[in-house]
């Protein structure tokens, strides 16, 4: 997966926004070891590819439609306990922060933090540990 040095990792980006997947990719081109195996819009789409892909890393945003993204991670948690999820969002509530870390996921990075902490999540995430938003940053 992602312990040997020189080992490609595979991630899976999944948000409704093309802008917010392209900024995500080009992050993630600046590093040789992480690869973008597929994208999806929405949390069925997103479901149906990493069956078909098994990716390492699902990057996933929680607000996307059809499956919403809390949902989502659930499933693909419950389904693909060895894959781990890393959520992006917006969202500064506390409670939205609870309910992901109760899902399963295994990082949460809120998308102010994406251009200076969203190589670092990856790669924490990836390698077996986490990586979660400071607790200032939330509210009740």
């Amino acid at each position: 997966m992602n312990d040997p040095v020189g080992t490609v990792s595979s991630i899976l980006l999944v948000a409704d926004s093309e802008d917010m997947r392209g900024l995500m990719r080009g992050i993630l081109e600046l590093a040789s070891c992480l690869e973008v195996c597929g994208e999806a819009s929405d949390g069925e789409e997103s479901i149906r590819k990493v069956r078909e892909r098994k990716p390492d890393l699902i990057v996933l945003d929680l607000h996307i439609p059809r499956v919403l993204g809390l949902e989502t991670a659930r499933v693909l948690a419950q389904e693909f306990p060895q894959i781990p999820i890393l959520i992006v969002s917006r969202e500064r509530s506390r409670q939205m922060y609870d309910e992901a870390r109760k899902a399963g996921i295994r990082g949460y990075i809120l998308s102010s933090e994406m251009f200076w902490r969203f190589l670092l999540a990856v790669r924490s995430v990836l390698a077996g540990g986490s990586y979660f938003s400071p607790d200032e940053f939330f509210h009740s």
